[in-house]
């Protein structure tokens, strides 16, 4: 296996319109990473139920932390919010994996 460096100098050679990856350090077994992954697949960046405010200027939600499952709430201005947000919006004609494993749908490739 390459060096990260090495890895990413030539993904970023390849990548000629550039790519946004997020990647945290692995701090999870893979069935606590397939369980938090799994969450995100067909829900919301944030549920209603997470969102305590909104006066017309500035946003008040609630998380909990995944790192230590603290309780965290923040009031943001609600253009700062909606950028929170959109920045989970794939771009026009990005392809994601929907279903995958389990889920996914089997076909058999044409020869």
């Amino acid at each position: 296996m390459a060096p990260p460096r090495k890895t990413k100098a030539d993904i970023y050679h390849k990548g000629k319109n550039g790519f946004y990856v997020y990647v945290k350090p692995s701090l999870c077994d893979p069935k606590s990473i397939i369980k938090y992954v799994s969450r995100y697949l067909g829900r919301p960046v944030i549920a209603l139920s997470k969102i305590d405010s909104y006066d017309g200027e500035k946003v008040t939600f609630h998380y909990n932390k995944h790192e230590d499952n603290s309780f965290v709430q923040r009031t943001l201005p609600a253009i700062d919010f909606i950028k929170l947000l959109i920045q989970h919006i794939p771009e026009k004609n990005f392809k994601m994996t929907r279903y995958y494993g389990l889920y996914a749908r089997h076909r058999e490739i044409d020869k």
